[in-house]
């Protein structure tokens, strides 16, 4: 009872059409995040962010989560570790988190934002 011509051919296809639709999602939010960041059109500043936590992740890539203020307002964001900071282990990458960097975020939306790991403030 377990052969595939048990599932429901409708059920094949909604799930088929969940998945395109989701990596669809994912394309567009990417080329929009990137053009937000691209354009000279829009207004972007920078202001200082700190790593709150460490992420390993055992099926992703690991990641630090930091947040940042505009205004009074807390915002937050997460920088996926893809360098050469890779190959440390998670206890030395746990070390990093409190410490700051600068965040460049749009002005209009700072939910859009980059943790610049390579420019650290003292």
């Amino acid at each position: 009872m377990n052969k595939e011509s048990d599932i429901p051919p409708i059920f094949t296809k909604i799930v088929l059409a969940i998945l395109i639709l989701g990596l669809l999602f994912m394309i567009i939010s990417h080329f929009y995040t990137k053009h937000k960041f691209e354009s000279d059109d829009i207004k972007k500043s920078i202001t200082v962010g700190e790593i709150v936590k460490f992420r390993a992740g055992a099926k992703t890539t690991p990641s630090f989560n930091y947040e940042f203020s505009v205004d009074e307002k807390i915002y937050s964001g997460s920088y996926m570790i893809v360098t050469d900071l890779r190959q440390k282990s998670g206890k030395e990458l746990r070390k990093y988190v409190g410490k700051k960097y600068k965040v460049w975020y749009v002005v209009e939306d700072p939910t859009y934002s980059k943790l610049l790991f390579d420019r650290p403030v003292e």
